[in-house]
């Protein structure tokens, strides 16, 4: 796994500036300015001012529009505001001008994985291992991938305005629409205090205990998990004197949601 991606960002933007000034700039392009709006791009993300970095890049890719790095960067610093469909266009058009950038491609998968779409997620991390075959973070995700849509594919759902909840079978639909309630009273409650709430809707998913350790590679003391989607482990959750303990985990969950 990767330690965190805001980790993964900062090595990666590091190895690219290197890698310019070792060979002397951007191939066939007035590269003074272009270099200056990337060291900038790269301070900016290194001191977590990622709307500074985004200002950058999108300003370097103005000049060089045939630079993968450049968009890479871009999208890395978009993702990281949450601006996921930016970072989407901006990372799946760094492969588009060079499919072995795998760095790109690991954060496109990540930023696929954290909305939900984990079909996506699977077919850039594929792609990218037939280039990188040897790259075990890479593979172990993948596999990792590969086992939480097998458990999901069966899945059903129920949505509310704000939330969409996947769950295994029909014994478990008065649960997820308890959920869905529960969640939407946190919408409502969380957003009036911090005044935010997020414009998209989020993914929450209900698991046994066997399946959310499988797919979180939790311990069983964890309650819930966060990572782009709230997921919880509730075999037994409705059951008297543990609906108080439910609703603040969602809520819980739900800031983590917020915060991010």
């Amino acid at each position: 796994m990767l330690d965190s991606p805001l980790t993964r960002v900062i090595v990666i933007l590091a190895i690219f500036l290197s890698l310019l000034s070792a060979s002397g700039g951007l191939a066939g392009q007035e590269t003074s300015a272009v270099e200056q709006l990337a060291q900038e791009g790269w301070s900016a993300v290194d001191a977590q001012r990622f709307g500074e970095a985004l200002t950058a890049f999108d300003a370097a890719v103005e000049l060089a529009p045939r630079e993968p790095t450049l968009w890479f960067g871009a999208g890395a610093a978009a993702f990281m505001l949450g601006r996921d469909d930016e970072a989407r266009e901006s990372l799946e058009h760094a492969l588009s001008l060079d499919p072995r950038l795998v760095e790109a491609a690991r954060l496109l998968g990540e930023l696929y994985h954290r909305v939900g779409q984990i079909e996506e997620a699977i077919g850039v991390y594929t792609d990218a291992t037939a280039i990188a075959p040897d790259d075990a973070q890479l593979a172990e995700k993948l596999r990792d991938w590969e086992r939480e849509d097998e458990i999901q594919g069966r899945f059903h759902e129920s949505r509310g305005a704000h939330f969409r909840v996947l769950f295994e079978g029909p014994t478990d639909d008065a649960m997820a629409r308890r959920i869905v309630e529960l969640l939407e009273r946190a919408y409502r409650d969380v957003g009036g205090t911090l005044r935010t709430y997020p414009p998209d809707p989020i993914n929450v998913v209900l698991y046994t205990q066997e399946q959310f350790q499988d797919v979180t590679r939790l311990p069983t003391w964890a309650a819930a998990a966060y990572d782009g989607q709230i997921r919880i482990p509730v075999r037994g959750a409705m059951q008297s004197g543990h609906r108080a303990a439910l609703r603040r985990v969602l809520t819980h969950e739900y800031v983590h949601a917020v915060v991010a």
